[in-house]
């Protein structure tokens, strides 16, 4: 587990805390990114039967200010994403859960986005259809983590005795699921609505 997961935890209360305040929103000092909203959807990939899942991650980029190589730009990005989705088989429903990550070198201010995929094969395994059950996304920039905002968590985790259970059962199921959801520049090429994506840091084995 690398040492970006463990901070999920330590913001989990702050998470909580700025939905129930809003505190989030009453920020004096807005941060250098933030999320604005989580989507999904279903592409068609060509060469595969069926669809993948996409996950696309809407950021709010503002800039990093005076303190920043260009003011424009945000450099060292990191996306993490968490995800629980409910699976459909002769066995009835249950739940499958996922983590990527992946770092932009760099984003320039506006609206940017990020998005990770889940591939055809398991999304016709598992009966895979809407929105994911829950969600928790948790940026950094140069290596800290920033404040959580109210658009990173789904609804279903709005309270922590959920949260805590959520994370961890993202985190037992890395053992076995690990790799199966990734971000763009790993995922297969044939999108037939490939869309442009920021240039990430590919570390080894990554």
């Amino acid at each position: 587990m690398r040492k970006f997961v463990p901070l999920i935890r330590a913001v989990a209360g702050a998470l909580l805390l700025a939905i129930a305040t809003g505190a989030a929103q009453a920020q004096s000092a807005a941060p250098e990114v933030s999320v604005r909203a989580v989507k999904f959807s279903y592409p068609r990939v060509d060469g595969a039967q069926g669809t993948a899942m996409e996950t696309e991650i809407e950021l709010d980029v503002r800039g990093s200010g005076a303190a920043g190589r260009n003011p424009r730009f945000v450099d060292n990005v990191r996306v993490a994403l968490m995800l629980a989705v409910q699976t459909r088989g002769r066995a009835g429903t249950d739940f499958q859960y996922y983590y990527a990550e992946a770092e932009a070198v760099t984003l320039e201010a506006g609206t940017r986005a990020m998005r990770f995929y889940l591939p055809p094969e398991v999304v016709k395994r598992d009966g895979l259809t809407g929105d994911a059950y829950a969600f928790f996304v948790e940026i950094a920039v140069g290596g800290q983590a920033l404040a959580p905002q109210r658009a990173a968590v789904s609804d279903t985790l709005r309270d922590r005795a959920r949260f805590d259970i959520f994370t961890q059962k993202v985190t037992e199921a890395r053992a076995t699921t690990d790799g199966i959801l990734v971000p763009q520049h790993q995922f297969m090429t044939g999108l037939r609505d490939a869309r442009e994506a920021p240039a990430v840091i590919r570390k080894a084995g990554r």
